[in-house]
């Protein structure tokens, strides 16, 4: 799989549109992005739940 960008540029029977891959890599980014996002949310979420936190504001 990680192979095909590579050998769809070479074989001219399996041309992509380049287009196809602007939106792959940019959706893989997303799900990368996403994925470190949702891995955070807890940590961020028990940090200001801790009462020293609350009376500051």
């Amino acid at each position: 799989a990680s192979c095909f960008p590579a050998l769809s540029r070479r074989i001219p029977g399996i041309r992509i549109p380049g287009v196809v891959f602007f939106v792959g890599k940019h959706f893989g980014t997303g799900i990368i992005l996403a994925t470190a996002f949702v891995h955070l949310l807890q940590d961020a979420f028990e940090a200001l739940m801790n009462p020293e936190v609350q009376e500051r504001y």
